[in-house]
């Protein structure tokens, strides 16, 4: 399903990784286009984003874990984690921090379904 926009504005591709004609001419939509393939391959929910033809963002989230947020992936390698912490008291200043702490010093370890990411290794 593709969302209709005005001339030359971002839109969203939601089935399917965009084809050739999306693939611009810099190699990073083809980068792009690889990994969204793959995370779809590992059954995360990936929509692409182009702009005039060429893809410029991949976002993935987790279908069976929505509550996790999303990850944006962009042509120049970055990646955007947006998700909702609680933000209640001193119980929320630990929860951040466990949360942060998790995402950026747990390996990734071997390529797993998502429907293993949900649980906690």
């Amino acid at each position: 399903m593709t969302v209709p926009t005005q001339p030359g504005s971002v839109r969203a591709e939601e089935s399917g990784r965009p084809g050739p004609a999306h693939a611009g001419s810099c190699g990073a939509a083809e980068l792009l286009g690889a990994v969204g393939g793959a995370l779809e391959a590992r059954g995360l929910k990936v929509r692409y984003f182009t702009d005039n033809g060429h893809l410029m963002d991949v976002e993935a989230a987790n279908p069976g874990d929505p509550g996790k947020g999303r990850i944006s992936i962009g042509p120049d390698g970055y990646l955007i984690w947006e998700r909702w912490g609680p933000a209640e008291g001193a119980a929320s200043v630990n929860a951040i921090v466990d949360i942060v702490a998790y995402v950026l010093a747990v390996d990734a370890g071997p390529a797993r379904p998502a429907r293993e990411m949900s649980r906690r290794p």
